[in-house]
């Protein structure tokens, strides 16, 4: 065999075997880029930042989750409960509001909107640049650009963490109860805080809000251009050892203005729906560690309460509550006696 005839048939085979396996990737679709779940597969879910984008795209639903790890724990079928419809989790731990913006556009994209949206809210995932991304998303999964899919098709890692366990249906989580994690309880959440020493309340909060009202725009743009999905937004109800730690740190003042500026600014849309939760009910639920991974983070059986408050508009703010609602609730934060939690 001469060296022409020797590199066209190498150069043919390779291009036979790339053809084959870009082929199996879009036959298969671990990440469901293309089509959900195709033959007698089902879809193999362990890995949010990878495969959200694929389920925004293509799955059928009428209800989504959004937001980060603080939405992780809930259970789609929680909310199937109250809101008509079929509900999945599209959450992205370690995400921020500008993370979401991704999301948000392929759900505005779609042929119809959801119904229903469900996300937490809070001055902490408000508080990020609103042009860099806070957690290490694939782009090329999240826009309409076919070229950069190479980076799907041909990857290694993909293959080998995606489509052989689909192919081999193995580790098939239930969607419904995906990414769910437990309690540890409150020995061990104590033995993980670092209790800061008290600093002084900070005079100037302008970067904070100024990040905080940049973001809160982003959203509203989003809320404006879908006027037939509701948005269901709840302030998120950290545990008290993690309102201890904002105390101690002097950060209240901007958590305080936050609140207030996230309250005016997104109850103004009909299709917003807005919750805090003060009633002695939740406060007593924020006070017991054991309903806590960590400080911040609440059990699965937390947020099967939390659904059903947003199911039962529980905590429902409106422009005439909001500002009793608010002060009530950092009265009540500032008075409590986060000493005794260490005794």
């Amino acid at each position: 065999m001469n060296e022409k005839r020797f590199a066209r048939l190498s150069i043919s085979l390779t291009l036979a075997l790339l053809i084959l396996v870009a082929a199996l990737q879009i036959a298969i679709d671990p990440l469901f880029q293309y089509h959900k779940p195709w033959f007698v597969l089902k879809p193999v879910v362990t890995d949010e930042r990878y495969q959200v984008a694929g389920m925004a795209k293509n799955f059928e639903f009428d209800n989504c989750i959004l937001g980060n790890s603080l939405c992780e724990n809930f259970k789609a079928s929680s909310f199937d409960e109250y809101f008509a419809g079929k509900t999945i989790k599209l959450s992205i731990s370690g995400s921020v509001a500008y993370d979401w913006t991704d999301e948000l556009d392929l759900l505005k994209d779609r042929s119809e909107t959801p119904k229903n949206v469900f996300s937490n809210l809070d001055p902490f995932t408000l508080n990020y640049p609103v042009d860099k991304l806070n957690s290490d998303i694939p782009q090329y999964l999240y826009d309409a650009n076919y070229i950069n899919d190479c980076s799907y098709l041909f990857n290694f890692e993909i293959i080998k963490k995606h489509t052989l366990p689909t192919i081999k249906q193995k580790n098939r989580p239930n969607l419904d109860t995906s990414f769910l994690k437990y309690s540890l309880g409150k020995d061990s959440i104590m033995n993980n805080y670092s209790r800061p020493d008290i600093n002084e309340i900070k005079a100037d909060i302008s970067a904070e809000m100024n990040r905080v009202n940049k973001n809160l725009d982003s959203i509203e743009s989003y809320i404006k251009a879908m006027p037939k999905t509701e948005f269901h937004f709840f302030l998120t109800p950290f545990s008290m050892l993690y309102w201890d730690k904002v105390i101690r740190e002097g950060n209240m003042k901007w958590w305080y203005k936050s609140y207030i500026s996230i309250c005016e600014r997104l109850l103004h849309y009909k299709n917003v729906s807005l919750y805090l939760w003060g009633d002695n009910e939740m406060l007593n639920m924020m006070s017991d560690l054991n309903n806590y991974i960590d400080t911040a983070h609440y059990s699965p059986d937390m947020c099967d309460k939390l659904s059903k408050r947003i199911g039962e508009n529980q905590g429902l703010l409106n422009r005439n509550n909001y500002q009793d609602s608010v002060n009530q609730f950092f009265d009540y934060l500032k008075s409590y006696d986060y000493d005794a939690i260490f005794s």
